[in-house]
């Protein structure tokens, strides 16, 4: 009994791996056990409608393997790559998918472009086209922008010509790029006192602990900045 019970699961586990499986059969292994399902996420030749379904799996392997696979649909693909951002980013299919929508960075989800703007390997034109997002719809995305040490000086310059005194989340952002390292360059000393007297500035209160936090992230970057002038006149 235990050696047919083995073969039958390596038999299984090579139709599910078999690109010239059936799709219906691929369905059946899929909601044998989840082990099964994991080998199926993988196949290159699982139908997009059987991965939606595997999208949802309650398994992280099996979510993370749908990922990686080209045939998953794109809003699958664009949901699930807030969990594996770097499955997405290694997809074949990405690319394709920017050559069907040149806008995908402006309009993709926010939770899965700020995950992919922290991977070491994005591409600095990403990090600029997610720039011209709305601030109010997607305070994440530009968050992350002003903690990443790879955000060029062009998209900090015109987060820092945002702020003003009537728009308090764009002055918090406008506020850390201003201290930027790659904006404003280093600091070894005396940032504190630069921190509060650019907060003043901007009319943010120094006791605010949401503004406060900023600064503890760019501490945690290691990239305090030193203090430039205002460029705002207020009324």
């Amino acid at each position: 009994m235990t050696n047919s019970s083995e073969f039958g699961k390596v038999k299984h586990s090579q139709e599910a791996k078999c690109e010239n499986t059936p799709q219906a059969r691929l369905e059946e292994l899929a909601n044998m056990t989840v082990e099964l399902a994991r080998v199926v996420a993988q196949n290159l030749n699982a139908a997009p409608e059987l991965l939606q379904k595997l999208g949802n799996s309650k398994d992280k392997e099996t979510r993370q393997s749908v990922v990686s696979n080209p045939n998953t649909p794109t809003n699958v693909l664009l949901k699930l790559g807030a969990e594996f951002p770097q499955e997405l980013f290694n997809n074949s299919v990405l690319s394709l998918l920017f050559l069907e929508n040149p806008n995908l960075i402006e309009e993709m989800p926010a939770a899965t472009l700020v995950e992919l703007l922290k991977l070491e390997t994005v591409p600095e034109d990403w990090m600029v086209r997610a720039a011209n997002r709305n601030i109010h719809n997607d305070y994440s995305v530009f968050e992350t922008l002003v903690k990443s040490l790879k955000t060029p000086a062009s998209v900090l310059s015109k987060f820092v010509q945002m702020g003003y005194p009537a728009a308090r989340v764009s002055d918090s952002i406008a506020l850390s790029a201003e201290m930027h390292v790659n904006y404003a360059g280093e600091m070894t000393e005396g940032w504190e006192e630069a921190a509060k007297d650019l907060m003043l500035n901007y009319q943010l209160d120094c006791n605010d602990n949401s503004v406060l936090s900023l600064f503890e992230r760019l501490l945690y970057l290691n990239h305090p900045a030193p203090l430039l002038q205002s460029y705002f006149n207020y009324i």
